[in-house]
């Protein structure tokens, strides 16, 4: 299964700081980043 955001999800609010995160792991990328990954947000 790939890596990507659940089907159907809706993201109704999330902050500037946060997109890093869900990028660094979308992209397998090994970054310090000061956001929250949300959970229950991706596929695994």
């Amino acid at each position: 299964m790939e890596k990507g955001i659940k089907k159907g999800t809706v993201i109704p609010l999330m902050g500037q700081e946060d997109i890093a995160p869900l990028i660094a792991y979308l992209l397998n990328l090994n970054l310090k980043t000061d956001g929250v990954l949300y959970p229950g947000l991706l596929t695994k």
